[in-house]
């Protein structure tokens, strides 16, 4: 096994970098003169070189580029030289430059360690680590946008195949979510999940707090960062303790002070100087939890008096009701439109029903008593 692990390993790796879309659409096809080509040229950093490599890379790799050691005389004007005339024309086509930038080791181990590797091509190794630094290339496709200046993007498959999967598997996990967030049993953690968003839950009905939460946890590619925020919320492992602080934040019993993350109680009463700390002073400490029993009975009076009763009080219960014969009633009597007390949707004997509505059509209306009366 041992004699394995200290076989030479080499681990190749290409990359490409390439002329950016908008870049080659508005240079067009064909060929291009010498002086109109795109190249990965020499840059400042702070009035000194833009280099790739650290110095301890620079004294391990340049002798073989520069034919001199880091201990001959005029190395270190020779480095400085080399950084400053740093050019490489980019080709203009679906292939761009492609580099090896894969490492060899002197043992399996190391490989496996990511130690001591020496580059398969010095020169390709180096211009690739300048790029990733140089302020016109852009790092990977998906950073094309971050600056007017970006020129070229580095194109690595196998990074890219892993973002990609990485997003699928992201898309998945908070469609999973959302899926879960609308069940009955979840209903706490759907309406804790959108206290932490910000949401006044009590004027939400489930229908809105569903249709609120797809928005909040749909894909977005112009907010990559967008399912990131949705997860990482579902998956806080103080998610109750925390939506219970911000509503209690939000009804006033306790407050943030401005600018800060600090949380006090009763205007003088510091409970933490962060959401966690308060959490765990209020779970843990014997005075922070008779603070929590205080706070949590006042958020249960403030929660029951936040909901919105004044639709269910001044609604009228209405029904469709089916013509009555006039003659049916004259020898029947008035028991015609007696209704069964016990009957919630009003069924009727001799008279249709089809079940309780808003009333705003001026649909005969059901009265406390039992009958079914005119609105006046």
């Amino acid at each position: 096994m041992n004699n394995v692990i200290a076989v030479p390993t080499e681990r190749s790796k290409k990359v490409s970098i390439l002329v950016t879309p908008n870049r080659r659409a508005q240079r067009g096809d064909g060929d291009k003169l010498e002086h109109d080509r795109l190249y990965i040229g020499a840059s400042l950093k702070n009035r000194s070189p833009l280099t790739g490599i650290t110095p301890q890379e620079e004294n391990r790799f340049l002798p073989e580029i520069l034919g001199m050691t880091a201990t001959d005389n005029g190395w270190k004007a020779a480095v400085r030289n080399y950084w400053n005339s740093i050019r490489k024309v980019v080709p203009d086509d679906n292939t761009g430059l492609v580099l090896e930038v894969g490492l060899s080791y002197d043992s399996q181990q190391d490989a496996i360690d990511g130690i001591n590797g020496y580059p398969l091509d010095v020169s390709d190794y180096i211009l690739w680590r300048y790029c990733l630094k140089y302020s016109k290339v852009a790092n990977t496709v998906h950073e094309l946008g971050m600056s007017p200046k970006i020129l070229f993007y580095l194109s690595d498959p196998q990074s890219e195949e892993n973002v990609e999967y990485n997003k699928v598997q992201r898309k998945m996990k908070a469609e999973k979510y959302l899926t879960s967030l609308t069940l009955p049993q979840h209903t706490s953690k759907l309406d804790d999940v959108l206290t932490i968003y910000g949401y006044n839950i009590s004027s939400m009905s489930l229908k809105n707090k569903i249709i609120t939460i797809h928005g909040l946890g749909s894909d977005d590619e112009s907010n990559p960062k967008k399912l990131d925020k949705f997860i990482a919320t579902y998956d806080d492992k103080i998610l109750r303790s925390r939506a219970w602080v911000a509503r209690a934040v939000s009804y006033d019993i306790i407050k943030r002070l401005p600018n800060t993350d600090t949380i006090q109680y009763r205007d003088h009463i510091t409970l933490g100087t962060t959401t966690e700390a308060t959490i765990a002073y209020l779970d843990n400490d014997p005075q922070g939890q008779m603070y929590k029993l205080e706070i949590g009975a006042a958020l249960d009076t403030k929660s029951k008096g936040a909901l919105n009763t004044e639709d269910i009080d001044n609604r009228q219960t209405t029904y469709e009701v089916a013509p009555v014969n006039p003659v049916e009633v004259a020898q029947k009597g008035s028991d015609v439109l007696d209704v069964d007390e016990n009957d919630p949707l009003g069924g009727m004997d001799g008279v249709g029903a089809s079940g309780p509505n808003i009333d705003t059509t001026g649909a005969l209306s059901r009265k406390g008593n039992g009958m079914v009366t005119p609105p006046k």
